[in-house]
């Protein structure tokens, strides 16, 4: 463990499909726990590129990035010290369903009090990355992308 920060890029991505409405998670293989589709960006990369490749190789969805979330910095189960940059998303094509069956076991589409349920429960990651994006999109509180200037 050094001092280095893992800077990564999530999405809150709202969907719909057969009459369940909520946001899309995923299930990860090494710690089992759900949360938003995401991960580290590669160098050189910029957020929006990361985190649409991210989404798309974790879900099989196609999203587009709508608007801006905050940064939020953490220190993960492991102790490693993260920055993640959360975005809000919209589905543009795709069918849900796992690319990478080495990193995710499940998809699934849940509403916000299941996700609080899940974080009650202790199977969620952490909640400033995976739980308070989807809580702040549902109070409005979702920047322009004109305060992020990487893009």
């Amino acid at each position: 463990m050094g001092n280095d920060i893992a800077v990564t890029a999530s999405l809150v991505l709202p969907y719909s499909v057969e009459g369940i409405e909520g946001f899309v998670y995923a299930k990860n293989i090494k710690d089992g726990l759900w949360g938003l589709p995401g991960g580290k960006i590669d160098p050189f990369e910029n957020d929006v590129t990361a985190v649409l490749r991210e989404v798309w190789e974790e879900t099989g969805l196609n999203a587009k990035v709508v608007g801006f979330l905050g940064l939020r910095d953490f220190i993960s189960a492991r102790g490693s010290s993260i920055c993640n940059r959360t975005y809000s998303g919209e589905v543009v094509g795709g069918k849900l369903e796992i690319l990478r069956p080495e990193e995710i076991s499940a998809l699934d589409i849940f509403s916000i009090e299941q996700v609080r349920q899940l974080n009650e429960a202790g199977k969620l990651r952490p909640y400033l990355a995976n739980l308070d994006p989807a809580e702040c999109y549902l109070r409005g509180e979702v920047y322009p992308l004109s305060v992020v200037k990487s893009f």
